[in-house]
């Protein structure tokens, strides 16, 4: 599909929308389901999400829908964050839908948006829940401590994997354990972290690879001399 980059010499617009999320999301059969992920914009702009349109995508109807009823997924801006709502009344499992999705946010008058394929599965048992995470923001030397959790009802071992975490930061335990599992992440900004944003995807796994994500942005602000 299509890829426009624009790039605006002025000052004072850091850069565009940045969010992070697993390529598949996974999302239970016979009712209506929500998902939300992060999105912020360095600059601190307000951030809107929508669907790729045909001349972004390159294909002639990029919503998908759900063949039984027509229930096309929604998509709706939440403060720092996209949520998608979907009726997956009639949905079948083991479907799997393409999401594109475009960010945009307005800096001085000049919109900069950023677009992301995302991948929904249905199936038939809920995956995991996580909880914890948000958005945080740390000085350079302030320390970043928060706790997560991941719980599954069907009373089986969870396995914990964070994807994009600083090299300097932990995740304590590691490893797997039994439902509720709760972790620690602990992380210290460095001088060459100042300026930057950071989104960390803390997985939570089961044993037939039925996951459920927590979030982490964090925001580093620039030194001040």
């Amino acid at each position: 599909y299509h890829v426009d980059t624009k790039v605006v010499l002025q000052p004072g617009n850091t850069s565009g929308p940045v969010s992070a999320s697993p390529p598949v999301v996974q999302l239970q059969l016979g009712a209506t389901r929500t998902y939300t992920w992060p999105v912020i914009d360095p600059d601190g702009d307000p951030v809107t999400c929508r669907h790729g349109t045909a001349a972004e995508t390159g294909f002639a109807n990029p919503i998908p829908a759900v063949p039984a009823n027509n229930k096309v997924p929604v998509l709706a801006s939440q403060p720092n964050a996209c949520e998608l709502s979907w009726d997956l009344s009639q949905a079948v499992a083991g479907q799997r839908y393409v999401l594109h999705i475009i960010y945009e946010s307005t800096h001085d008058g000049q919109i900069s948006s950023t677009a992301l394929d995302l991948i929904v599965e249905i199936v038939t048992p809920p995956p995991p829940t996580c909880a914890g995470g948000g958005v945080f923001v740390k000085d350079v030397g302030s320390n970043l401590t928060a706790m997560l959790t991941g719980t599954h009802n069907l009373a089986t071992n969870l396995t914990v994997t964070a994807i994009d975490k600083p090299a300097t930061a932990t995740l304590t335990p590691g490893g797997n354990g039994p439902s509720p599992f709760t972790n620690t992440f602990s992380w210290t900004p460095a001088l060459a972290d100042a300026g930057k944003t950071f989104i960390v995807l803390v997985n939570y796994t089961n044993l037939t690879n039925l996951t459920g994500t927590c979030f982490l942005t964090v925001q580093v602000p620039q030194c001040i001399d």
